[in-house]
């Protein structure tokens, strides 16, 4: 189960880069895919059509135009120089009002009950992190994302620009979306 989620995110993490790269392609189902194009799409008419399209990027592509959020770019670098540490933003969107959101992306093959369950859920066996926080998904996902807000926030693509920072679930066909919590932001 933890090597088809591994290889589940993965696959969304490499979609949405490629639809980063060219927003405009369309979302379709592989039946409308023409023979021609068969050879080279299945997700968004640009991969081989032998699989369905991916339901779970779907949700969260028609997610984030729902909320008005429009892609700027996927596996985006950013580093602290001073702590030697780099990471790669996974989505940063732009919303309406021209602030940029960090967006840290989280895939579950779980249902979404057994999630609901779980995701806040601290391990008994070892409750605190080496950070001191609570040990369970939701604040690990917290201090990842924090870190890697943080690390943008003192690049030079986000002077004098509102910065936001969301996680974004992808389970079971559905999107969950966690903001930041203000202790870390």
């Amino acid at each position: 189960l933890r090597r088809r989620a591994i290889a589940t995110g993965n696959k969304v993490d490499a979609q949405l880069t490629r639809f980063a790269a060219n927003p405009k392609t369309r979302l379709c189902p592989a039946a409308k895919v023409s023979a021609r194009e068969r050879v080279v799409n299945i997700y968004f008419c640009r991969c081989p059509i032998s699989h369905a399209p991916c339901p779970v990027l779907q949700s969260c592509v028609l997610y984030l135009r729902a909320k008005g959020w429009r892609i700027v770019g996927a596996q985006v670098p950013v580093a602290d120089l001073a702590r030697r540490a780099a990471t790669a933003i996974d989505l940063l969107c732009e919303d309406t009002a021209g602030a940029l959101i960090v967006v840290e992306i989280k895939t579950r093959v779980v249902s979404l009950a057994r999630h609901s369950e779980e995701y806040k859920r601290v391990n008994t066996q070892q409750p605190k992190t080496a950070y001191g926080v609570p040990n369970s998904l939701y604040y690990r996902h917290q201090m990842q994302l924090a870190k890697t807000a943080h690390m943008f926030r003192k690049s030079k693509a986000a002077h004098n620009k509102t910065v936001k920072a969301f996680v974004v679930v992808l389970v079971d066909k559905q999107v969950i979306e966690y903001p930041l919590a203000v202790q870390y932001s």
